[in-house]
C-alpha cells in the first residue's frame, strides 16, 4: 500500500477501527497514514489523524516515532479536528526535550486563544501539565495561565478541565 491507496481507503470513510486493526498487522504501512494525516493539501487529512489517534488507543507503540514528525508539523496544520487529534497523541506520549520549548509557547497560544474549540485547548493543557512534570519550574507559571484563562474565557469543560490539572499541580507542589 502506499499513500495514495491509504487516501482511497481514507475517502471511502472507512471505520477508523477497521483500518486500525489492518495497520496493526501491517505496522510499517502506519507511515503512509501518518503521511496522509500531515499532508494539508489532502481533504481526507483529518480522518487520517483520527485513525492514527485510534490506533493510538489499542496500540500506542505503533504510533510514538510519530509523535516527532507531528510536532514538527503542528505550525502548518489549519484543521482543528486534526489538531484536536494530533495534541491528545502528543499528550500520550513521552514529550521529547527539545520539543518541549516550543511546545509550551504553542499549547499557551491554543489555551489561551478564543479562535480554538473547547477540545482543542483541553488537549493543550493536558500538554502543558505533562510538560510541567518534566520541567518543575513551569508549574507556577501553569497554575497563573490556567487561572486567569478561567477567569476571563472559561467553558464549562475548560473550567473542569482546569480543575483537574489545578488539583494535579498543587498535589505536586513542594512541601513548605
Amino acid at each position: 500500500m502506499n499513500k495514495d491507496e491509504m487516501s482511497g481507503i481514507i475517502s471511502r470513510q472507512i471505520i477508523p477501527d477497521m483500518l486500525a486493526d489492518y495497520l496493526t498487522d501491517h505496522p510499517s504501512e502506519i507511515k503512509y497514514l501518518a503521511e496522509l494525516a500531515l499532508d494539508e493539501t489532502r481533504h481526507e487529512n483529518w480522518r487520517a489523524a483520527w485513525a492514527l489517534d485510534k490506533i493510538n488507543v489499542r496500540y500506542p507503540d505503533l504510533i510514538a516515532s510519530y509523535i516527532p514528525m507531528i510536532i514538527k508539523e503542528l505550525k502548518k496544520i489549519k484543521n482543528k479536528s486534526k489538531l484536536r487529534h494530533f495534541l491528545k497523541l502528543i499528550s500520550l506520549h513521552p514529550i521529547p526535550v527539545k520539543s518541549q520549548g516550543f511546545l509550551f509557547n504553542y499549547c499557551t497560544d491554543c489555551f489561551t486563544s478564543p479562535a480554538f474549540p473547547v477540545t482543542v485547548k483541553a488537549h493543550a493543557l493536558q500538554v502543558l501539565y505533562e510538560i510541567s512534570k518534566d520541567i518543575p519550574e513551569l508549574k507556577q507559571e501553569l497554575v497563573h495561565i490556567i487561572k486567569t484563562e478561567v477567569e476571563l474565557h472559561a467553558t464549562a469543560g475548560i473550567k473542569a478541565r482546569s480543575r483537574n490539572i489545578l488539583f494535579l499541580l498543587c498535589k505536586e507542589a513542594p512541601k513548605r
